[in-house]
């Protein structure tokens, strides 16, 4: 048998350019693969006459590039910063919906503007011991006195509409409200001493002469804001953990207009949490107890910090980058070194970020946590491209000189250029289409993306181009690299071929695909696979086996997820999650939003439709107490303040056919002092202020609220809780659409919901938009593959 072919010899640069010049007039052909050929001659020309062009003058292909930076950087002063975590859930779901509109219909909302400071009793100890109250009742004070930029504390920006006195939560707080029932009469702080300083104190001097009553007072709250060492009778004085819940008023702003209550959230946190940021390391520990901070402000903070903490590792990432790429485009010729022009690679990304971002911001594109991994694929796009102009120049057959620079580059590029583009247009037409994902912080990523590979291929061929000119005339001059890096070796002697001493062997292994790389075994395998037919029959089938498995795989893949992943192990946040779930049970409040439209009185089938809606919601096994009907305790108070049944059958009449007397009634009933029910529960109706909105005298929105499971540890479990909460609102045969389900103009909200739902459906999304980026990618790429030869 004869021997293979030998791989085809590298062609001279006379020959190539000839080609690039008379490229569209060869062959007849017909139809698309005749004008696939036109086009593919032309855009060689093209980059031919723009090789000539940058080889040429340098310089001004250099100043096109400042340019095009000149022309994006004014969109950097329109950018927008928008973190807003609705963004990470789909555009269109429900769970979203009911987010924006109970954002919208309330504008105090506890998860988002209010300051929670949990405190952990340590080992053995007890809450309730005095010395740990009045350690706690300090805390709180300093916490209190806690002050913003604009030199606000919390007395200053503290919700007061409810009962004209800033608002918090805690037993410390309950009793406060109850003393007068319990027979104790709280007196005005001593000399020195804090307001929650000396609540504790009298708390604990109280709960002290009366156990029994302490602990009926207390028992109530247990899972709420309190947390027993025994949840039985006989650790009910003694406390685990509690926790104090401080509501800043959301109106209130700073001068530049921002909410007062974001910096008093970001003020708090690093009161109780800065330098260290870390689980039991905070600022008001004891040797009774640790405490940890969360508002919106905290989980925010802490979920973006592994980003800058792990900058060090980023920094190692992008130095093996630019070494390796030193590595791929060391010259055939001598001298070799080309490090200088490898570290180009740096200032053609971070350009091609600040492009991208002032592109985005003309497109009313906003800057959000995942932009910054725009940068990874700009590294990638552009470490490709350099590597494809670089090789393409080196494989010229002649050897280069000073004076054959300008027509190698242009040869070189009439080669290149094709490919770059054509890689380049491919990356930017999927992520284009990827921008239609429902999830908009994916959406923007894609965008930015799409503008950094834009820029990337302009600043490569406007940038990177003529610098590599600049470096060519540099190195074969022989002159030294600008004292950035050391040059080793000579300038080749004459009449010494460019490839009679090949780079040392680890740079070839280093430099598998390049010029002369991989000591011939990526050229030998090559040459193997384009003469052997076995060969290539074996490639498509492990192409077609390793492609079925990835679709299998990917189809079977289990996207359960840890959400508190995200946080470092080290952050407070990551062992607030734990002590949440071990302790509190994870709960959060769940929200029956009622979108009443100043409306009368709901009559009898729609108040029966609400409860029942209500209790089925309740009997859930992850939802708990304590549960908040206010129209059911506006009942108690209606039949309190009638003297007889005609009265109240008159008023309730009245109520239900005049939307005005209604909402007079729950005017008066929310300002109302507090009562004791028919049950014995102490009802204080001002407490409903915050779940009630009433507009003009009208009531237009109310919520029903109990606790809900909040675990975000477990993916199954709480993509499973959503599913049983949106059969109960959209039971079979009712509507999907939003609010018109099982009971008109109602829909629940709770914040893991929307993860919820993203969670469940999140895989159907990924493979729609793979599809349709590969599809669009197809299109793109299909008239190379008919085109001639």
């Amino acid at each position: 048998s004869s021997p293979l072919p030998r791989a085809r010899p590298r062609q001279p640069v006379a020959a190539m350019a000839e080609e690039q010049q008379e490229g569209a007039g060869e062959g007849g052909g017909c139809g698309i693969s005749w004008l696939g050929d036109r086009v593919g001659a032309t855009i060689n020309r093209c980059f031919f006459s723009y090789g000539t062009f940058a080889a040429k003058r340098p310089w001004l292909s250099i100043l096109i590039s400042v340019a095009f930076v000149v022309a994006c950087c004014p969109g950097l002063f329109f950018l927008r910063f928008d973190n807003d975590e609705a963004n990470f859930y789909l555009d269109g779901s429900l769970t979203k919906l009911a987010s924006l509109a109970n954002r919208e219909a309330f504008p105090f909302n506890p998860a988002e503007n209010s300051v929670f400071v949990y405190f952990f009793a340590k080992e053995g100890k007890n809450l309730l011991a005095p010395q740990a109250l009045a350690d706690m009742g300090r805390a709180i004070d300093g916490v209190m006195a806690v002050k913003t930029p604009d030199g606000k504390a919390f007395a200053q920006l503290c919700e007061k509409s409810w009962r004209g006195s800033c608002e918090a939560t805690s037993f410390l707080h309950v009793f406060r409200d109850q003393a007068s029932n319990l027979g104790y009469t709280v007196t005005p702080p001593a000399s020195g001493e804090g307001e929650m300083e000396s609540l504790a104190k009298q708390f604990g001097t109280w709960c002290g002469s009366r156990p029994t009553e302490c602990g009926l007072l207390m028992k109530p709250l247990y899972g709420f804001i309190t947390v027993p060492a025994d949840k039985g009778g006989a650790g009910a004085l003694n406390l685990k953990s509690v926790m104090f819940i401080l509501h800043p008023d959301p109106s209130v702003k700073d001068a530049s207009g921002a909410k007062s209550s974001d910096a008093f959230q970001v003020a708090v946190m690093e009161h109780i949490h800065a330098p260290a940021y870390a689980a039991q390391k905070d600022n008001l520990q004891t040797d009774d107890f640790f405490a940890i901070n969360v508002s919106q402000a905290a989980i925010s903070a802490e979920g973006a910090r592994p980003a800058g903490a792990e900058g060090h590792l980023m920094a190692i990432a992008f130095i093996i980058i630019v070494v390796f790429v030193c590595c791929s485009i060391y010259a055939p010729t001598k001298p070799r070194n080309r490090n200088v022009l490898a570290m180009s690679v740096m200032m053609v990304v971070l350009l091609s970020l600040v492009c991208a971002v002032g592109l985005s911001a003309y497109c009313q594109v906003p800057l959000t946590s995942m932009t910054t991994l725009v940068v990874f694929t700009l590294f990638g796009v552009s470490v490709d491209d350099i590597i494809v102009i670089v090789h393409t120049y080196d494989r010229l057959e002649e050897r280069s000189t000073v004076e054959d620079v300008d027509k190698r580059i242009a040869t070189s590029l009439a080669n290149s250029g094709a490919a770059i583009t054509l890689t380049s247009m491919t990356s930017l037409v999927a992520f284009f289409v990827a921008a239609i994902c429902p999830i908009k912080n994916i959406s923007f990523f894609c965008i930015t993306s799409a503008l950094g590979i834009l820029a990337v291929y302009v600043l490569q061929i406007t940038l990177f181009l003529p610098l590599m000119v600049l470096d060519e005339r540099r190195r074969l001059s022989g002159r030294r690299s600008c004292g950035l890096t050391r040059c080793f070796g000579t300038q080749a002697a004459a009449g010494e071929s460019a490839f009679d001493t090949p780079p040392p062997k680890v740079v070839q292994v280093l430099t598998s695909p390049a010029v002369g790389g991989g000591c011939g075994l990526v050229t030998g395998f090559a040459r193997h696979v384009a003469f052997s037919a076995p060969a290539r029959a074996a490639v498509a089938v492990c192409f077609v086996g390793f492609t079925a498995l990835g679709v299998w795989g990917s189809a079977n893949a289990d996207s359960e997820a840890d959400l508190t992943d995200y946080y470092m192990d080290t952050s407070f946040m990551k062992e607030y999650f734990r002590l949440h779930r071990s302790l509190w049970e994870a709960k959060s409040p769940l929200d029956l939003v009622i979108t009443h439209g100043g409306e009368g009185m709901p009559s009898e089938g729609r108040r029966a439709e609400v409860d029942a809606l209500f209790d089925d919601l309740s009997a859930l096994p992850f939802t708990f107490e304590p549960r908040e009907h206010w129209l059911r305790e506006f009942d108690i108070w209606l039949n309190a303040t009638h003297a007889t049944a005609t009265d109240l059958q008159a008023s309730r009449l009245a109520c239900t056919a005049d939307a005005y007397t209604f909402g007079s009634k729950v005017v008066a009933f929310l300002d109302a002092t507090p009562f004791t029910g028919p049950s014995g529960k102490l009802i204080m109706p001002w407490e409903h202020k915050r779940n009630v909105v009433v507009k003009d005298g009208l009531v237009q929105t109310f919520r029903l609220v109990m606790r809900y499971e909040t675990d975000f540890t477990k993916q199954a479990r709480y993509v499973s809780n959503w599913r049983a909460v949106y059969d109960l609102m959209h039971p079979p045969g009712s509507s999907q659409e939003f609010m018109r389900g099982r009971v008109p103009n109602t829909y629940v909200h709770t914040g893991i919901l929307a993860a919820a739902e993203r969670d469940a459906k999140i895989k159907g999304v990924i493979f729609y938009n793979l599809g349709q980026s590969c599809a669009a990618v197809a299109v793109t790429v299909a008239p190379q593959g008919i085109r001639k030869g």
